[in-house]
C-alpha cells in the first residue's frame, strides 16, 4: 500500500532588516516577536528580569580635575639637586678641601694630612708656620679666549705657577687649599683638577 505523502507548505517569513533585531549587551541577536513570546508565557520573567539603571559612580569613585593633576604631580620624576661651583674640582680635590676645613675647624694642630695624599701633590711652602698653609699641585683649564686673565686670576689668588700652555688653555700650579673655593668660583675657568701621581709599579718576580 503506497501512503501518499502530503507535501507540507513551508511558510517563510520575510526577512527583517538589522534595525527591527533587539541585541542585548550580551551580542546575541533576539528576534523582536521571540522576545515577546518569551515575555507572554512567562510573565514572572518580565517581572524578575527587568532591566535596571545603571547607578551614577559615587563620589568616592569619580575622579575629580584636582585628584587627577595630584596624581600626575606625584608621578612626575623629582628633579636632581642644582650644581654646585665646587662640582668644577671633582671629587679628589672637593675631599680634600673637606678634609681640611675639618683640620682647620678642629685648631690646625700638627701637619695637615688627607687621605688623598697618596694620590696627589700636597706641599708646605717655603716659611709656612702650620699645616693651614699646605698646597694642592692642579690644572686650571682656561676657556678660548681668557688664557691671560685666568692666569692673572690666578697669581691674584697666590698661585705658584709651574707650567702653562697656551694652546691648550692649562695653567698648572700650587694652590693653597684654603683658596680651592675662589679658584672654582672664576668664571675664567672650565674645571680644576689635581694633579696626579703616576701610578707605582711593583716589579715582576718570577719565582
Amino acid at each position: 500500500m503506497t501512503a501518499t505523502r502530503r507535501a507540507r507548505s513551508l511558510k517563510l517569513d520575510s526577512l527583517e532588516s538589522l534595525d527591527d533585531r533587539i541585541t542585548p549587551s550580551s551580542g546575541l541577536t533576539v528576534h523582536p516577536v521571540a522576545a515577546a513570546h518569551v515575555l507572554h508565557a512567562f510573565p514572572s520573567f518580565a517581572s524578575t528580569h527587568t532591566a535596571k539603571p545603571i547607578a551614577p559612580t559615587s563620589a568616592a569613585h569619580q575622579v575629580t580635575p584636582t585628584a587627577a593633576a595630584h596624581a600626575v604631580t606625584a608621578a612626575a620624576p623629582i628633579s636632581s639637586a642644582s650644581s654646585s661651583p665646587m662640582d668644577k674640582l671633582g671629587q679628589t680635590l672637593n675631599i680634600i678641601y673637606q678634609e681640611y676645613t675639618d683640620y682647620v675647624a678642629h685648631g690646625s694642630h700638627g701637619a695637615f694630612v688627607s687621605s688623598q695624599a697618596d694620590k696627589v701633590f700636597l706641599r708646605l711652602p717655603a716659611g709656612a708656620t702650620d699645616g693651614s698653609m699646605t698646597q694642592v699641585e692642579v690644572n686650571f683649564q682656561a676657556y678660548p679666549g681668557l688664557f691671560d686673565q685666568a692666569l692673572s686670576d690666578m697669581k691674584a689668588l697666590g698661585v705658584q705657577v709651574g707650567a702653562t700652555d697656551r694652546a691648550h688653555g692649562i695653567i698648572t700650579g700650587y694652590i693653597a687649599v684654603s683658596q680651592l673655593p675662589a679658584a672654582a668660583n672664576d668664571a675664567d675657568f672650565t674645571n680644576v683638577t689635581p694633579v696626579y701621581r703616576p701610578p707605582t709599579h711593583v716589579p715582576f718576580r718570577p719565582r
